[in-house]
């Protein structure tokens, strides 16, 4: 697994793909892996808990947009 640099953090701050989507990052298959992923982190039922550890402040005025997606979309 490899750490992705952002524009405002450098090396220093580990960010992997679970981060963001969860899943089982210790899978060895891909169906594994992906059993619990959420597929678009930004659905309003998760967003909180997928961008929300870092960007509380984002997901607090996304929240309040009435075009969110939500499943399905």
């Amino acid at each position: 697994m490899s750490v992705v640099p952002g524009p405002e953090f450098g090396l220093d701050i580990p960010v992997f793909c679970k981060t963001c989507y969860r899943g089982n990052p210790q899978a060895t298959a891909k169906d594994e892996a992906h059993r619990s992923l959420w597929r678009n982190p930004s659905d309003s039922r998760v967003v909180d808990k997928a961008f929300g550890q870092c960007h509380m402040d984002i997901v607090s005025r996304l929240k309040k947009v009435f075009m969110l997606p939500v499943r399905g979309s």
